[in-house]
């Protein structure tokens, strides 16, 4: 690669190197690029000064806001050269293209295990420390990931957050209702195109586009497309549409 300024081939050097030379007082982390560090420590001083003129959100790097807008846009400019599927961020894509590559960068040093992402490499170390900072308040229960406490807790409260939308049957973990669909309903093969048994599907083979969007005025052939682009307008917490005349 070419660079224009010495810098820039500076910064580049160190992805090579893994070199960190710029250190947080605070925390003793370290990192690559002085402007990364300057983001890091508003973390520590509380200031987010880039926010989102849609729904106020406010972020420590002008990058993080530039990608977070994209999810009120819609704007995936990052597609796989394997699948097509599009993305917002760029790091996204090079997380998904890895289940194509199966490349694993991240090992563990304790049974050299390899893992695609970092997260997963960190749920894998807990196996090693056994560490269960997590315990239940009615059975004193420990776990080591809050996500499986509140599994756990569902078992005393009887909650089944997770419904079926074919047959109405409801469930306590996501995973269960995935079985649930793919045995009982997928596995029956309970819908099948005849070019007419399934509403949305029959609507792919047709040109028809009779849902649109009530704020942007876009069509879609089908409903649940519909759904899912407004999402793209409502998914700001502060987000208030404003009818126009």
């Amino acid at each position: 690669n070419k660079f224009k300024h010495k810098s820039t081939l500076k910064n580049h050097i160190r992805i090579h190197t893994g070199e960190k030379p710029f250190s947080c007082e605070l925390c003793q982390l370290k990192f690559k690029r002085r402007d990364d560090l300057k983001s890091h420590i508003r973390l520590h001083l509380g200031e987010r000064p880039y926010s989102c003129d849609i729904c106020k959100k406010k972020f420590t790097k002008t990058r993080n806001l530039v990608i977070h807008k994209r999810i009120h846009t819609g704007e995936k400019p990052f597609s796989c050269e394997f699948c097509q599927k599009a993305f917002s961020d760029r790091g996204n894509l090079g997380k998904h293209k890895r289940t194509h590559t199966g490349v694993k960068p991240y090992s563990c040093d304790l049974c050299e295990k390899k893992f695609s992402m970092r997260s997963s490499l960190n749920i894998h170390l807990l196996t090693h420390t056994k560490e269960k900072n997590h315990s239940c308040k009615i059975c004193k229960k420990k776990f080591s990931r809050k996500e499986f406490l509140l599994v756990h807790w569902r078992t005393h409260t009887g909650e089944k957050p997770y419904c079926c939308e074919l047959c109405g049957k409801t469930f306590s973990q996501k995973s269960n209702l995935r079985k649930h669909i793919l045995t009982v309903h997928i596995g029956k093969k309970s819908y099948v195109c005849q070019r007419g048994s399934l509403n949305n599907h029959l609507s792919t083979h047709s040109e028809d586009k009779q849902y649109s969007c009530k704020f942007c005025k876009k069509k879609f052939k089908t409903q649940d497309s519909s759904k899912s682009h407004i999402l793209i307008h409502t998914s700001g917490k502060n987000f208030r549409h404003t009818k126009t005349h």
